[in-house]
C-alpha cells in the first residue's frame, strides 16, 4: 500500500471515477507505467479505499512468481466469491454455483466469466457502483492465449451497466493496449508518469517523502531525525529515475549493514548508479564480492527462486535441488545462508516453512537479461528449467511409491476418506507435491 500522503492525486482520481454517478463515465480505468513505478501499491490503496466505501466488488493481483496468481483460470471465480462476500445480496443468485463448488469442477475462465457477467446484469439488485480491481495484467504468464481470453472478457464486460467498472494496472505492452482499445469510449487510459507531471511532479515529491521517512525510521537513527542529511537524501532521490522500486531496494540495501558504508557504496558511482539494473548489480556485487563466492550451487538456488512456478520455502528448495549441507546444518540454513545477503531484493522469512519471494519482478528480469550483466550472474532460463525438471524427476523417483499416504483401504475414492488433506500433508512433502505438479513446466 502507498505510504500516507503519497500518490494522493492518482488515488483520488481513481476514487472520483469509481464513485461517479454519471452514465458517461468510462467503465475501464487503465493505469499503465513501467516496472517499479508503484502500480501495485496504488492498486492496493485504491482497493482499500473502495472497500471502505463499500463499493469494491473484488480484486485480483497477478504475480508471475505464483502459479495461482499468474493464470486466468482463477480470476473470475475469485471475483465472484469476493463479490458474494462483499455484497451478500448476490449470494442467492449464485447459490447453486457456490454450494456445488462448480468453480472447482469447471475451472475454465470463460465459464466463470459467464457467471460474473450474469450476476452483473441483475439490475434489480444493483443499486450503486460495483468496482473490481485487477493489478499487473502483464504478469498473467501462462501463455498469450490466456491473457487474450482475459482481455476479451474485460472488453466485453465493459459494455454492461455503467455501475460495473474495472480499475486495471499493467505495463504498456502492445497486446494489452491493442485489445483494451477495443473498448473504445469505455476505456480511460492513464499514463502514470504523464499524470504525475500534470499533477505537479507528484512522483518526485512522493519519493522525497518516502526516502526521508524510511531513513528517519532506521533503527538507531531516531536521535538524529535528519540522518543522513539533505544532501545525501537528494543524491538518492536523483538516482531513483522516478522508480519507487529503486528507492525501496536502496533502503533495504542500506539496512543490510553499516548504514553509512552501505549508503556510500550506493552513491559511489555517481553517474552510473541512476538505473534500476545498476542498483541490482551493486546488490549482487556486495553480496558476492569475490568471483568464486557466487558458486554454482548459489546460482542454482537463485535461479530456482526466480523461475519456480510457485514459491517454495528454503527447506523445500534445498530438498528439490538436492543441495549439499554441512554437518550440523539444516537444509533451510544452507539455503538461507546462500541467499542471506540478498534480503534487499528477496523476502527471506524467519519461519522455515514460509516461502522465499522476489520483492519485484524486475529483479528476475535483470538476472535473465544476458546483455545487461556479467556472465557470472546471468540466469539462463532454458538450462535452469532443465535443471529443475531433472531434479523434479529425481525427487519423484526417490519418493513416490504405492499407498504413499498409508491408507487402510486404498480402494476408496478420495471423497470417501476422512481427513484426506491431513493425510496428504503428513505424508507428501511440499517439494514432492511441487515436483509432481510442475516437472513438465
Amino acid at each position: 500500500m502507498c505510504m500516507p500522503k503519497t500518490r494522493t492525486e492518482i488515488i483520488e482520481a481513481a476514487k472520483k471515477w469509481a464513485c461517479s454517478s454519471s452514465d458517461d463515465e468510462p467503465h475501464i480505468f487503465w493505469l499503465y507505467a513501467m516496472a517499479g513505478e508503484g502500480k501495485t501499491s496504488i492498486a492496493t490503496s485504491v482497493a482499500h479505499a473502495l472497500h471502505e466505501k463499500k463499493v469494491l466488488g473484488g480484486s485480483f493481483f497477478f504475480s508471475r512468481d505464483d502459479a495461482n496468481r499468474a493464470r486466468v483460470d482463477n480470476v473470475f471465480a475469485t471475483l465472484v466469491l469476493q463479490l458474494i462476500d462483499h455484497m451478500p445480496k448476490f449470494a442467492e443468485p449464485a447459490k447453486d454455483w457456490v454450494q456445488g463448488k462448480k468453480y472447482e469442477l469447471d475451472s475454465s475462465a470463460l465459464s466463470q466469466f459467464q457467471l460474473l457477467e450474469e450476476l452483473l446484469q441483475k439490475s434489480d439488485i444493483i443499486n450503486g457502483p460495483i468496482i473490481f480491481v485487477l493489478d499487473a495484467l502483464d504478469e498473467c504468464m501462462f501463455g498469450q492465449n490466456q491473457r487474450e481470453i482475459l482481455l476479451k472478457c474485460l472488453v466485453k464486460i465493459s459494455h454492461l451497466s455503467s455501475s460495473c467498472r474495472f480499475f486495471l494496472t499493467s505495463r504498456q505492452e502492445a497486446d494489452i493496449e491493442n485489445k483494451l482499445s477495443e473498448a473504445k469510449s469505455q476505456l480511460h487510459p492513464v499514463d502514470l508518469r504523464a499524470f504525475a507531471k500534470d499533477a505537479g511532479e507528484t512522483t518526485t515529491r512522493d519519493l522525497k517523502e518516502y526516502i526521508k521517512k524510511e531513513l528517519q525510521t532506521l533503527p538507531g537513527t531516531l536521535e538524529n531525525s535528519d540522518w543522513p542529511g539533505q544532501d545525501y537524501r537528494q543524491q538518492l532521490l536523483d538516482r531513483t529515475s522516478g522508480l519507487f522500486i529503486w528507492a525501496f531496494t536502496a533502503i533495504n540495501f542500506i539496512k543490510l549493514g553499516n548504514y553509512k558504508e552501505q549508503l556510500n557504496l550506493l552513491l559511489k558511482k555517481s553517474t552510473l548508479q541512476s538505473s534500476l539494473y545498476n542498483l541490482y548489480r551493486t546488490v549482487m556485487d556486495s553480496a558476492y564480492p569475490y568471483k568464486d563466492s557466487f558458486t554454482k550451487e548459489k546460482h542454482y538456488i537463485l535461479g530456482a527462486i526466480i523461475l519456480l512456478q510457485e514459491p517454495l520455502s528454503a527447506a523445500s528448495i534445498g530438498m528439490l535441488l538436492h543441495i549439499h549441507t554441512e554437518p550440523e546444518e539444516s537444509i533451510s540454513q544452507t539455503v538461507n545462508t546462500a541467499m542471506g545477503q540478498l534480503k534487499s531484493v528477496l523476502e527471506i522469512p524467519q519461519v522455515d516453512n514460509l516461502a522465499i519471494h522476489i520483492l519485484h519482478p524486475s529483479f528476475a528480469e535483470f538476472l535473465t537479461a544476458k546483455e545487461q550483466l556479467e556472465e557470472i550472474y546471468y540466469i539462463n532460463q532454458e538450462s535452469h528449467h532443465l535443471n529443475l525438471a531433472i531434479n523434479c524427476l529425481q525427487v519423484m523417483q526417490e519418493l513416490l511409491h504405492y499407498n504413499i499416504c498409508k491408507l487402510r483401504d486404498s480402494t476408496k475414492l478420495n471423497k470417501e476418506i476422512n481427513e484426506l488433506d491431513q493425510q496428504v500433508k503428513e505424508h507428501i512433502p511440499v517439494y514432492l507435491k511441487y515436483a509432481c505438479q510442475f516437472w513438465a513446466e
